[in-house]
């Protein structure tokens, strides 16, 4: 089946959406990953399935955060006056915990993971009853929809299923153009032969299209 000129505007709006964070994970802004649209579900074959949309970035799983003094790069002489509460002056083996300092400098740890966000694109109340494009196999999954159809879909769609409405730029008079969360989704996890392959269906078909 052809595409409609309304799925391939929701596609067009998914690729500019790019939002800080997917089902409570933090992703890294700087780096775009990589995403493509109709993805098999098993790498190699459609007989599993196709998803709409996919897109696979990096995401912050644990962050650590704490203070030192910054005099503790600059070697082992330090020329500065010593603050007369510091008790940590350019000590490299101490933590600062005096942010009004003017030697405060916050650090940041990082932990990293792969973050897979899947997209199922519904146009119509008759398309999102369809047995067949409903693969939800990331660790993030949403349906975008058209702001409309919301209403007539919302009560059907599981909790743990995020919801995108698209607006054409004329609904409710607000001249919005583009993709907005309307319901979060809850995070799920992945094995990890299952996320190998998957990103591997989305390489493939990201080379297609570039």
């Amino acid at each position: 089946m052809s595409k409609t000129a309304l799925t391939k505007e929701i596609e067009k709006a998914l690729h500019y959406w790019h939002p800080t964070n997917y089902g409570g994970f933090r992703v890294d802004s700087f780096r775009d990953g990589i995403e493509a649209i109709e993805v098999p579900v098993a790498c190699g074959s459609v007989k599993a399935g196709i998803v709409d949309f996919v897109r696979v970035q990096e995401c912050f799983v644990q962050e650590e955060k704490y203070g030192i003094c910054k005099l503790k790069e600059k070697g082992a002489i330090y020329n500065e006056p010593r603050p007369d509460f510091c008790t940590t002056f350019g000590e490299a083996s101490k933590t600062c915990s005096e942010r009004m300092c003017k030697y405060y400098k916050t650090i940041h740890n990082y932990t990293i993971d792969t973050l897979i966000t899947c997209v199922e694109i519904k146009v119509s109340v008759s398309d999102f009853h369809s047995n067949h494009g409903h693969n939800h196999v990331g660790h993030c999954n949403y349906y975008a929809i058209p702001a409309a159809m919301y209403p007539k879909v919302k009560d059907l769609i599981p909790e743990n299923i995020g919801i995108l409405i698209f607006y054409d730029g004329n609904e409710k008079g607000e001249g919005y153009y583009g993709i907005r969360k309307k319901r979060e989704c809850v995070a799920q996890e992945l094995a990890e032969e299952k996320q190998k392959w998957l990103i591997m269906s989305v390489a493939k078909r990201a080379a297609k299209i570039s």
